[in-house]
């Protein structure tokens, strides 16, 4: 019986650290996904640019289509939702495909601002489309409708 009863508190003391955990670690694991979501933005980013930067130097030609211009020979795979702009000049992503926190933290690391964009400050750093791409800063405007 004695046994019973230990087994029994053990497993209520188990339970309760892993709701403990769960309550109090939860944000932390939404904010470094998060920052983990803006990281691979970032890279992905950084490698399309590169290829498209290395592909003009040695081409000498404008980009027309990011698939058949830049694979296999500047970089293996296009990552999901990146698109060029010709007619613009840009590389941009499909804010469907991104989390809010996420794509307001890259526009962080972008160094896009509150006052450039009107944005308030209780409001996430997230700039409608048409301003992000009069903007100074390549901020991800992370909605394809407005």
């Amino acid at each position: 019986m004695f046994n019973l009863i230990i087994v029994i508190i053990s497993i209520s003391l188990v339970a309760a650290l892993a709701i403990a955990t769960l309550f109090y670690g939860g944000s932390v694991f939404s904010n470094e996904s998060a920052n983990a979501e803006s990281s691979r933005i970032l890279n992905e980013a950084n490698q399309i640019v590169s290829a498209v930067n290395l592909r003009s130097i040695r081409d000498k030609s404008p980009i027309e289509n990011l698939e058949e211009d830049l694979i296999p020979r500047y970089i293996q795979v296009i990552p999901e939702g990146w698109d060029i702009d010709v007619e613009e000049g840009s590389v941009s992503l499909d804010g469907s495909l991104v989390s809010i926190k996420a794509c307001e933290l890259v526009n962080e690391r972008q160094g896009a601002t509150r006052d450039e964009f009107g944005i308030a400050e209780e409001d996430p750093l997230i700039p409608v489309c048409t301003d992000a791409a009069e903007s100074k800063y390549q901020a991800l405007c992370c909605n394809s409708g407005t």
